[in-house]
């Protein structure tokens, strides 16, 4: 979409060195652009595609103008004259405008047309002519056009031979009637002379402006087979060598323009080409580069297996080790568990020995209360005998006898009280002996107690080591089997990098494949720029 601003007198000077294309069709709808003209007028080509041919008319241009060129090219004739487009910013952009009528099947189809530089003095002529028509004081013409009222070839043939033909029935009449008066010979000759004379200026003239006009077509001719397309050839002739100019004319437009597009096509390509180059040498830096770090995961990957499969083989062995461990646990349960049940065993022996010394201690107890009551019998036994003999002594010789048995008794009764000393001085060794066994059963039994509970605690303990190397052995059973994939895994990763790699290598042959093709693109661009270059568009 075109914005339309205010106009100003500011002045865009023409791209210079290039070629402008506008194509519109008949509706004067551009459909065209080339990017010399979005240059000359600041517009983009997009705004301008789909656009009137009017909303870029500077509104200085006189109506008449317009109306010369639409009506000129509607009759299939070519236009040729100054124009003065707005630009962008509202400013002029001048150009001299060449525009044919693009025809297809024999019939118009829309116009095309090439502007190119205009030198100062013209465009300030046309101002100057603008001016005056706004002024009223002129009329509109187009420039290198002069509609001249010429006598075409084939009118100059029949004058040719319509005084052929006069002169030839001349003849017959004077045939006929034998002779003619001398005033009609006379007129006759005149005639003759006359027609002749006509006849040899209309030769003259013809044979002159063909021998002109086939110059001129002969040099445009040389100068396009040399290349410069940049001679104007003369138009506006409505004879035959003036429609053969113009279809010339038409000729070198469309040589123009496909010169100017095969040229924006071959820059676009060398551009596009140059950037190709550029993403096909990054795909070879990056190609070489993912080939380098396919090698190296692929090295890493063969490492990576060989130390999982290390690990599979160690956690196999730790798994083996872990079982063995397993099984000396169970082993040193079951002889801790003998133990503890030995341990027990003992502990109730040394109870029932605990229990047994202190049976012991009550009957050595009892011996001890016994004897001390011997002995308290054998005291009052000594007392009596004394008192026996004491009564003996007193009855004298009657009591001798009874003195005996007194002292024998004191005597036995004396041995029994050594005998019951001795024996309270043996159970008292007992006493403290078994006292003291006592006291060390009752520690051992605790001693034996605590090795139980610890035997116990031990057995416990055991327990858990035992579950726990059974987990360790199906970690470690486990850790196996997953290295044991993972060192599979590995492999194919290895096989799998290497076909990877050898994709690569085939990107890599595939890549510079391309970039041999973009050279040769290079090269046929160079040769397609060489040989556009033979031809001028561009005075």
């Amino acid at each position: 979409m075109i914005e339309n601003k205010a106009a100003t007198a500011r002045e865009h000077p023409f791209p210079r060195g290039k070629l402008v294309v506008l194509k519109y069709d008949m509706d004067f709808k551009i459909t065209y652009a080339n990017e010399a003209c979005a240059e000359m007028v600041g517009f983009s080509r997009e705004s301008l595609i789909g656009s009137s041919i009017k909303e870029i008319a500077h509104p200085d241009v006189p109506p008449e103008l317009l109306a010369d060129v639409r009506g000129t090219t509607s009759t299939g004739r070519p236009w040729l004259g100054l124009s003065k487009l707005k630009h962008q910013d509202g400013g002029v952009a001048w150009s001299a405008a060449l525009t044919i009528p693009v025809r297809q099947n024999g019939r118009n189809v829309g116009f095309m047309s090439l502007r190119s530089e205009v030198p100062r003095e013209r465009v300030q002529a046309e101002e100057a002519l603008y001016e005056a028509m706004r002024r009223k004081k002129a009329r509109y013409k187009s420039l290198d056009m002069p509609v001249r009222k010429t006598i075409s070839s084939a009118a100059m043939l029949w004058m040719l031979g319509g005084l052929g033909c006069g002169m030839a029935l001349m003849m017959v009449l004077a045939g006929l009637f034998g002779g003619l008066p001398r005033a009609w010979a006379a007129a006759m000759s005149l005639t003759g002379a006359a027609g002749l004379a006509a006849s040899l200026v209309l030769v003259g003239r013809l044979w002159r402006r063909t021998i002109t006009e086939s110059s001129m077509m002969l040099k445009a001719f040389e100068r396009i087979a040399e290349g410069d397309l940049t001679s104007m050839l003369p138009v506006g002739r409505s004879d035959e060598m003036g429609r053969l100019m113009e279809s010339l004319m038409y000729m070198q437009g469309r040589l123009k323009v496909m010169l100017d597009e095969i040229r924006l096509s071959a820059s676009l390509t060398d551009k596009e080409n140059a950037t190709l180059r550029a993403e096909v040498q990054a795909l070879q830096e990056s190609a070489q580069a993912q080939r380098d770090h396919i090698l190296s995961v692929s090295a890493a990957s063969e490492q990576n297996s060989a130390a999982v499969a290390e690990v599979a083989g160690g956690a196999k062995s730790s798994a083996q080790a872990a079982n063995d461990a397993l099984s000396l646990v169970a082993e040193g349960r079951t002889h801790l568990n003998q133990t503890v049940g030995a341990a027990r065993r003992t502990v109730e022996a040394v109870e029932g020995a605990n229990r047994a010394m202190r049976a012991l201690g009550e009957s050595i107890q009892s011996v001890a209360t016994i004897s001390a009551e011997i002995r308290e019998i054998s005291d009052q036994t000594n007392l009596l005998a004394l008192n026996a003999a004491i009564e003996a002594a007193r009855a004298g010789e009657v009591g001798r006898g009874f003195a005996v048995v007194a002292d024998e008794v004191r005597k036995l009764a004396e041995r029994t009280a050594h005998c019951t000393g001795n024996i309270a001085s043996m159970v008292g060794d007992i006493r403290r002996v078994s006292d003291s066994v006592a006291g060390d059963m009752d520690k051992a039994a605790a001693l034996v107690g605590e090795a139980s509970g610890s035997a116990g605690d031990s057995l416990d303990i055991m327990g858990r080591i035992e579950q726990g190397s059974g987990r360790v052995a199906g970690l470690a059973g486990h850790i196996a089997d997953a290295s044991a994939e993972h060192s599979t895994a590995s492999e194919q990763i290895a096989q799998d990098m290497e076909m990877i790699s050898g994709l690569v290598e085939r990107s890599v042959a595939g890549i510079n494949a391309v970039d041999r093709a973009a050279d040769g693109v290079q090269s046929n661009v160079g040769n397609l720029k060489q040989l556009v270059g033979f031809f001028r568009v561009v005075a």
